[in-house]
């Protein structure tokens, strides 16, 4: 959002200087009416963002524990056996 805003700072200073200045006065008073607006945006994108990852903690911490539940309910897991070739028919011949 920075670079957006400082690019088109630049844009109405070029427009004051090469078109007509009164263009350029109004894109930049515009930009500056619209600063509150943008640093309200900042703050509740970082705050939104802040939200997300104390979300993301209890999620990682309620599967740790459903995952600790499930095990002691099921105990160690066990290898399973080793699979039998299936039984020859007489029939077949090499």
């Amino acid at each position: 959002m920075g670079s957006l805003s400082s690019a088109a700072e630049h844009a109405g200073g070029g427009a004051r200087k090469y078109q007509n200045p009164a263009v350029g006065d109004l894109l930049i008073s515009t930009l500056s009416q619209n600063a509150s607006n943008r640093d309200q945006l900042r703050q509740y994108i970082g705050d939104l963002a802040a939200q997300k990852e104390e979300e993301s903690a209890v999620l990682d911490q309620e599967a740790q524990r459903c995952r600790g539940v499930v095990n002691r309910q099921t105990g160690p897991a066990k290898k399973a056996a080793p699979a039998k070739p299936p039984a020859k028919n007489p029939e077949d011949k090499p």
